[in-house]
């Protein structure tokens, strides 16, 4: 309020500030990283004038303050960041940085500048080194699908070789229960048959001999000779025995083989089985 006046030039002159007009500041310049990487920024700054007479007064030439403040404020909050930081990662982080960087800076000088916004437009490796970086980043990108898919991997073989461990331990402990009740059952039978060798210590030891005998006897071949009469002459058909003993063995391998590959020799065992009892009654007919 009140009148405002001035006296003519060049005595004093009138310069009136629009402190409301929001005003901006580009920058387009390249930077080095925190890993040492040279990166190309384009970056804007919104600003306006918040105090007129700081604004003129105060220093010489405020607006160039302002670009130097931010180009020292981004050279320096770029300098703290990896290179993936600045182009995608925390981009909009490292705006932020600038911006509170920069503020402090008019702050400090005394500019009457107000800054509004810090707005990082584009940032990328320079063009001479574009294509090394796409490699760089089709590597990342390999490593990245690289390691999903082990990790799905692991993901399928994990829980297989889980189950398989669980079906492996239980049947070891099954395995090892009946190996005890096998031993238990044995120490029974033995127990129960210390009982009746207390009793009847001759029939028992018979009845063991004659058990034994049978189990021992039952896989073999088996000749019965008649000792009587002192005019026969006994024939034991060794040759044959040897042969079928020999067809047993071989009989015995093809059954251990693939049933396919022991599916005909079947008939050669039964006849040469057959024989031995033709040459014993051929011989005595003949005697």
């Amino acid at each position: 309020p009140g009148f405002r006046w001035h006296l003519p030039f060049p005595i004093e002159k009138k310069e009136i500030v629009n402190v409301e007009e929001v005003m901006t500041s580009p920058l387009h310049t390249q930077m080095l990283t925190e890993d040492q990487t040279i990166v190309e920024v384009k970056m804007m700054v919104q600003y306006r004038i918040g105090d007129a007479k700081t604004f003129l007064f105060q220093v010489n030439n405020p607006i160039g303050t302002l670009k130097n403040s931010i180009e020292s404020a981004l050279r320096a909050i770029v300098g703290q960041n990896p290179l993936d930081n600045v182009l995608t990662k925390n981009r909009q982080g490292v705006a932020a940085d600038v911006e509170t960087s920069l503020k402090t800076l008019m702050a400090k000088y005394k500019t009457g500048i107000e800054v509004i916004g810090v707005n990082i437009d584009d940032a990328k490796p320079p063009a001479e080194v574009q294509d090394a970086f796409h490699d760089v980043n089709k590597a990342e990108e390999d490593k990245e699908r690289y390691v999903n898919q082990a990790q799905a991997y692991a993901n399928q073989v994990i829980p297989e070789a889980r189950g398989e461990a669980a079906r492996v331990d239980q049947g070891a402990e099954a395995y090892k229960s009946k190996k005890i009740a096998d031993a238990e059952g044995e120490s029974q039978r033995f127990l129960s048959l210390l009982g009746e060798y207390q009793k009847a210590p001759e029939v028992t030891r018979q009845r063991l001999y004659l058990e034994t005998t049978e189990q021992v006897f039952s896989g073999t071949s088996k000749i019965v000779m008649d000792q009587g009469g002192d005019n026969v002459v006994s024939y034991l058909p060794l040759d044959q025995l040897m042969k079928r003993q020999k067809s047993e063995v071989t009989e015995q391998q093809e059954m251990s083989k693939p049933s396919h590959e022991n599916s005909e020799p079947v008939s050669e065992p039964l006849q040469r089985e057959t024989r031995p009892g033709r040459s014993i009654g051929r011989e005595r007919s003949a005697r």
